[in-house]
């Protein structure tokens, strides 16, 4: 299946079917059992839920992330994670996903050094590596691993 801008949607989950909702619940199962992911706040259940943005490929919801403005960096926006079902990796759905959530919002990600599909993600939306520092996030796999802040204008 060919990822274009036509067939990729970002939808709220209030603007998803009954179909769509089921394989977004089926797509959080999956996240919640992975490694990186598994008892973080992406889960069901939680706040977050109401600021998720789902990625929907033809009529399949493949994947997620969880956006929000943060005031520490000048209310730039961030993704929180992103999520795309394992089926659906390496397709291209989280750059252009990112892409089409940042086209006019400026932006904000921390990435971890060892993270380069995201640094390649990231950079194909626009953005580009600031200044390096450790991860605050202390339930990280890597609790004070070291990343870079990357932004867009």
């Amino acid at each position: 299946m060919k990822v274009n801008n036509s067939n990729l949607h970002l939808k709220k989950p209030n603007e998803l079917n009954t179909y769509q909702l089921n394989q977004l619940n089926t797509l959080l199962d999956e996240c919640d059992t992975h490694d990186e992911y598994s008892g973080s706040n992406l889960v069901k259940g939680n706040e977050y839920d109401l600021r998720r943005i789902v990625f929907v490929l033809d009529n399949s919801v493949v994947g997620f992330m969880t956006p929000r403005q943060d005031s520490r960096f000048d209310n730039r926006w961030r993704t929180g994670a992103i999520f795309v079902t394992a089926n659906f990796r390496g397709m291209g759905i989280a750059p252009m996903a990112i892409k089409k959530f940042f086209k006019n919002k400026k932006g904000y990600s921390w990435i971890s050094n060892l993270n380069k599909a995201s640094q390649n993600a990231f950079t194909s939306a626009g953005f580009v590596k600031g200044e390096e520092r450790n991860s605050t996030n202390s339930s990280s796999p890597l609790p004070f691993e070291k990343g870079y802040n990357w932004y867009k204008n």
